[in-house]
């Protein structure tokens, strides 16, 4: 999806996503390139912003549960936070936003398949893997405030 209309793609999922405004959308950008096509185009890849996309989304999903569960054991609020943050979910809800449709593959990754699951697996399929990535970072991305506007 080239130039503009990727742009326009990727401010709707993102007023899907509860952001009202998306201030420098690079920033945004950048969380949609996957390693294979940053090594092409001599980018910078979403790895970075994956580590701490994936801590954030824990860190929130475990104050919120914290909140609405309070009477409730550690055991079972580990296993309520392990039922949501896991690849199958996040894929699901990827899928559900349309993140594959923003996700900037390399040629070969494209080739070879990367948009389509490998073996039903979700941690096997590189585009629902990216595209659980992506779910975690724009979570990120819109606590943090990085679109000009509040944290959540």
């Amino acid at each position: 999806m080239p130039g503009e209309a990727h742009r326009r793609r990727l401010r709707a999922l993102l007023r899907l996503a509860g952001v009202r405004s998306a201030g420098d959308l690079a920033i945004a950008e950048n969380a949609f390139v996957h390693e294979s096509h940053a090594k092409e185009r001599g980018m910078v890849s979403n790895e970075r912003m994956e580590f701490l996309g994936d801590s954030v989304l824990g860190f929130v999903t475990a104050g919120w549960l914290y909140e609405r569960f309070g009477d409730e054991p550690e055991g079972l609020l580990t296993l309520r936070k392990a039922a949501i943050v896991n690849d199958a979910q996040l894929a699901t809800t990827a899928r559900r936003l349309g993140f594959s449709d923003v996700v900037q593959l390399g040629a070969g990754m494209r080739l070879t398949g990367g948009k389509k699951a490998k073996a039903g697996h979700p941690s096997r399929d590189p585009q629902t893997h990216q595209s659980s990535d992506r779910a975690r970072e724009a979570l990120r991305l819109a606590t943090q405030g990085f679109f000009g506007q509040e944290p959540l």
